[in-house]
Parts: C-alpha cells; structure tokens; sequence
C-alpha cells in the first residue's frame, strides 16, 4: 500500500487564525501474491413472508452462484430468519459442502415476520467457529424489510456488529426493494468495515454478491486505521469523510480493495501562529496502521507522515492557489454530505429547502472550475434531484429514492465512486425498458385503482408484456383463449374471475422459465374481453376499464377466432389476417409470405402447449391502420404453422407492435386502435 499526505496550502498567514485541508490518500500496490486469502463467509438470507415469489427466488439464484464462484478453500455458513432463525449449515468448506450447501438453499421458502438481529447474529456465531489468522471472515446479509422482532433498537445492533469486528469479523449488507432501513443497513456495514448495497430489482442479488467477492478476493491491506497526532496546541481538526471515529481524531477506514485509492480528507483549524515568513511549523504527523496479509495470515504494520506547512505573509497567501487534488477530493465529499442533508430534509417535507441547498451547492463547486468527470457527474445528480424535489416533492420522493440517495452518499462519503457508478448501472440495466433516470425512482408508475378503472404499472421483460395488480406478476396474452394462475383466481377492479392452474398442459412455473422471471398469472383474451384495455408501453401503464374508453383513429375492426383477437395486416399489397398476441415475443409470417425478406439470423420464443424452439427471423413491411411499418418477423415451426390456417390466418403480430404505438383493445366492442 503507497501512503501519501497533503496540504491544500502549504502556509498559513502570519499572526492569523486559518483552516488547510489534509489529504491522506491510501492507494493499492499491485498484486504479488500468488492467491487470494481464503474467505470464511457467513451468508444471512431474510426469508420472512415479503420475500415471497420473484424475490426470494433471485435471492436463492444468486447464492448458488456465490457457492459456486467460491474456491474450495473458502468456508461457507447458511443462515435464515424470519421470525426464527435456522443454522442450515455451520461452516463448511466449499470443496467439500457444495452439494449440502445447494439443497440447503433450494429448501430455504418464504413466511413469517423479520427477526434481523436474531439471523444476523447467529450469522455471526457460526462465522466466529471459523475463525483462522489465515482467513478473512465476513458476513453477508440480505433483506427486504424492517427488523420487527426481538432487537430493533439501532444502537443495539451497532453494538453486536461491534463486537463481531472485534473479533476479526467485517460485516457487509443488502437491501432488497422499498421496504427495507436503509440508514441501519449503512450503519451496519460502515461499523463492520464492510459496503452497502441497494437492489431496486431483486434480480440485481447476483451481480452484487459477485461483486461482493470481487472486493473480498481483492484486498490489498484490511482494518485501515488513520490517526492524526497534533504536534501544535491549539488545534481542531474534524474529517469530512463519515468514517467511524474510534478515538480522538483516529478514523477506521476499513479495507483497500480492487485498483482505486481510498482517501480521507481532514479540515485542521489552526490557531494565529507568529513568526517569521518562510518559518516552518510542524503541525503533527499521520499515523497508519493496518494489516498486511502474508503467507500465513496477518501482520500488523505502521507508518507515520509528518505533517508541517510555513508561515507567509497575507500578500503571499492571496497569490498562492489551493492544491486541486486536495480541492477535488474535499469537493467530492461536500457534495455526498450535502445530498445526505438533502435527503433529511426532504424527509420532515421541506422539499423547497431540499431543493434549495442543492441548488446552492452545486453553484458554489461549479465555480471552483474543478473540470472534473466524476464531480460533474455528482452535480448533474444533484442538479436532477433538486429539480425533481421542487417540481414533484412527495411524488419523487418515495423510498427508492431515498434509498438511491442515502446508498449513494454513503459511496461518496468514503470515496466508494466505483460503486456508485455500478449501482446506476445495474439500475438501468433492470428497469422496466430501460426507463431509470439516476437521481429518481424509475418513472413505472404506481397502480391507480377507481371502481371503474385501473391503471397498473407495465413493462417488457425479454420481449413479453408484464404488468404488476397488488402482489401479482402477470404476462398479458391476447394470444391465450384462457387465462390461468398460480391460485384459483384473478382479481380485476373488485371482480374475482376463476382461472385454471395450467394451459395446454403448460403451468405458471413452465412460462416463468420460458419468460425468463417472475411470473404469477397469465391474463388471457377470456378476461380481457371483460374490459377496455390500453397499453402504452412508453409511460409504462396498462389500464383497464369497464367503462369505455375511446379510440383514437384509425379504428380496425377486430375479428376473432375463439376470443383470440384477429386484425387485418397489409403485406406485400394484399390484406392478410392476423392473430394480435401481445405475449408473443416475436412476430410471424407464415412461410410463403416470408419469401423475399431481408434475413437477419434466428432467435427463440415459445408457444403454450408447445414449448420453446428456434426460429429463423428477418424483417419486412407491413401496413397495420395506414402506417407502414418495417417489422421483425420469424417463422412458424410447421406444426403451429399449421395451427394458422385453422383459422384462416396468415401471421401474428406479437408484443413489437405495442412498442410501435399505444393499443386500446376493446373486444367486447370488436374494434382496437394503434395510436
């Protein structure tokens, strides 16, 4: 590890009381050892009743990934809680517990409320049986909600994470969803040395365990501590990271990890200091300690940086600039400290003064001229947010908005940018299409239910339309005859409607592994015939109505063939019928209308009742309501392609055309429109 020590001014003014910044900056060497240190992983999975479905499921996912990226030198534990706590598995090694591990965690199923503190130190017990000078020990928990049962006092739980660091063991966390204390998951993993995490989607737990281990696999020095010894009377010095204070001005800085540096930025007050110009004064020195892992486990190491400046008049002072990577770094820390403030701001409803100590800090660190990505790209977050708390308030400000921000200056208060990034990215890559700005909440809306209408949130996931009524996950299929569920029904604008358990012998579990993700119901043409459906894919919203709703023109009248819906297509300047079939992921041509267009390679989807398989897929126009349309299209393996002309019909238009434009579908009317 290369230390180094800085000044943002080399000297203070004659007979003056001033403040200079301290810069100490820990920088990873690169790697000489020819392995890792083996891991002693203690992993605490939530399983209370609100991790149910999709949740739980990822959850169990990504931990059979973790067990199997580990090496088999590397001990493993199993804990889960509810509102009791199960020891699955004591410490393991990999090598030889994988298999026990694996069913240990396929048995693991959802109930019951949270018993957080419970779970976590049993976690923690079965790590401490593991302990070795050779080993680095962690625990991982995960959890959707609030600790509800036994302990939930927050000073009480530091404690416990307390005295697992004092035994060698750091402690890191993740939050799954809206529901979980995101500022006791911060705390807990800043007392444990360890980093915090923010999943908005469940299917994220994978990505973050590996990249979990990553940080674990790199470690170059662990259990950073920096104190600052005053060789002066009369000084303050107060740090502007948030690292936790273990005595008077000395900070834990915790573990280096992977290729950045890990700074801390101090702010020493110093007293009116007389002498001659040019005179040095030797302000104290930096003392570091850490630990260095060798051959055989741990030894600890120390270092000390003395620390002096020089006296000059206020003429000189005035001509000298302040150091910019000093600058820099304090500049990065006042904005993840400002948007903590915000946050609490915006949490007692002041949303105007929220908006305005954004606003203020942004222009005071625009001014600096600083030219630098990474700040810049702290500020237009801020500037984002600040606009969204003045003209949204309450209606930007939710829990995942809040959990984006406390998760987010956490990051920046320990100068963790590289994750930060990765949690941007991560929330991107899941929003439903794409639809996440950094800064917000993803703009899906939340359900808006009247007795006569409802509007729910609905996206694509792998090319199928998904919408989301209470607790359900369902595909939307105007291409099923009949819908079905994982129940016994399906409840619609205060309507319960019986469904069937599967559909052409396919069940909910078979179209979850075909889909690709959590799915609870189908909704098929039998229940959507019910109403007056709209899909517009870009605000992310399906509504249903019994009332009616209109038809923005042209309106095309519909056909059907046992309530699947049947529209007339143009292809090749003849009138074609077509099946529409918003669960279709790809559209399709029957074979002699697919001669002569353009190929472009093969993709998969499925049918029920015939499963999945591969087709080949190119594009052509088509015309659908007067508009020209160049479409992707695939065709049909010979047997469903048959199936096509049963019903006098040429092609399906799949879930493409709802990207294309806004549906309104009302079957009982026989008409829709594409808008």
């Amino acid at each position: 590890m290369k230390t180094e020590a800085k000044l943002d001014y080399l000297a203070v003014p004659n007979g003056e009381a001033s403040t200079v910044r301290l810069l100490v900056r820990l920088t990873p060497e690169p790697a000489t050892r020819a392995k890792r240190v083996p891991l002693n992983i203690a992993l605490v999975l939530d399983r209370s009743a609100s991790m149910h479905g999709e949740k739980l499921r990822c959850v169990k996912e990504a931990a059979r990934e973790l067990i199997g990226s580990l090496a088999d030198e590397d001990t493993v534990s199993l804990t889960a809680y509810h509102d009791e706590v199960e020891a699955l598995v004591a410490p393991q090694k990999v090598g030889e517990g994988r298999q026990m591990l694996g069913s240990a965690i396929a048995g693991i199923e959802a109930g019951g409320t949270t018993a957080l503190c419970a779970g976590f130190t049993q976690g923690g017990d079965l790590a401490a049986t593991a302990i070795a000078e050779d080993r680095l020990s962690r625990i991982l928990l995960l959890t959707d909600g609030l600790a509800n049962v036994g302990i939930t006092d927050p000073d009480r739980i530091a404690v416990v994470v307390d005295q697992f660091m004092g035994q060698g063991i750091g402690t890191s966390t993740i939050g799954v969803g809206e529901a979980y204390n995101e500022a006791l998951l911060a705390r807990m993993a800043e007392r444990g040395g360890g980093s915090t995490y923010f999943l908005r989607s469940p299917a994220e737990a994978a990505e973050v365990f590996a990249e979990e281990l990553r940080d674990l696999s790199s470690i170059d020095v662990r259990d950073i501590r920096v104190r600052f010894v005053p060789a002066t009377d009369g000084l303050a010095v107060e740090q502007l990271n948030t690292y936790v204070t273990t005595e008077r001005w000395q900070w834990r800085v915790g573990d280096l990890f992977g290729a950045a540096p890990r700074c801390l930025v101090v702010e020493i007050r110093v007293p009116p200091l007389e002498g001659q110009a040019g005179t040095a004064v030797a302000l104290g020195s930096v003392e570091i300690s850490f630990s260095r892992p060798t051959g055989d486990g741990f030894e600890r190491c120390s270092s000390s940086i003395p620390v002096s400046l020089a006296l000059a008049t206020r003429a000189e002072i005035d001509r000298t600039r302040a150091d910019r990577e000093v600058t820099l770094e304090a500049a990065y820390l006042i904005a993840a400290r400002v948007t903590a403030e915000a946050m609490h701001l915006a949490d007692a409803g002041e949303f105007d003064k929220a908006d305005e100590l954004l606003v203020s800090c942004v222009r005071r660190l625009d001014t600096q001229g600083l030219a630098d990505d990474q700040l810049n790209t702290q500020l237009e977050r801020m500037r984002e947010r600040a606009r969204r708390l003045r003209e949204e308030r309450a209606g930007f400000y939710g829990p995942l908005a809040r959990k984006e921000m406390c998760t987010e200056s956490e990051y920046g208060t320990k100068g963790l940018f590289v994750k930060s990034t990765l949690m941007h990215e991560r929330a991107a890559r899941y929003a439903p299409r794409g639809d996440y700005r950094p800064g917000g909440a993803s703009a899906a809306p939340t359900a808006v239910v009247t007795a006569e209408r409802a509007v729910y949130p609905c996206y694509l996931v792998n090319g199928h339309i998904l919408t989301e009524i209470g607790d359900g996950r369902l595909l939307v299929d105007t291409g099923a005859t009949a819908s079905m569920s994982d129940g016994e029904s399906i409840e619609l604008l205060g309507h319960v409607h019986r469904t069937t358990t599967s559909y052409m012998g396919t069940t909910i579990s078979d179209i979850e592994h075909l889909v690709g993700t959590r799915i609870t119901a189908l909704l098929g043409a039998d229940l959507l015939g019910n109403y007056d459906v709209r899909i517009d894919l870009d605000k992310g919203e399906l509504e249903l109505s019994e009332a009616v709703l209109a038809l923005p023109p042209p309106v095309i009248r519909v056909e059907d063939f046992q309530g699947v819906p049947i529209v007339p297509v143009g292809v090749d300047g003849r009138d074609e019928r077509f099946f529409f079939d918003t669960a279709a992921k790809l559209s399709y041509l029957d074979a002699t209308l697919a001669a002569g267009w353009t190929p472009i390679g093969s993709d998969t989807d499925f049918f029920p009742g015939f499963g999945e398989f591969t087709a080949e897929t190119g594009t052509k126009q088509i015309e659908v309501a007067g508009r020209a349309l160049v479409v992707r299209f695939a065709t049909l393996p010979p047997l469903l392609e048959a199936s096509l002309g049963l019903a006098g019909v040429r092609g399906i238009l799949g879930s493409a055309l709802s990207e294309e434009s806004v549906v309104t579908l009302s079957l009982r009317r026989r008409s829709v429109s594409f808008g």
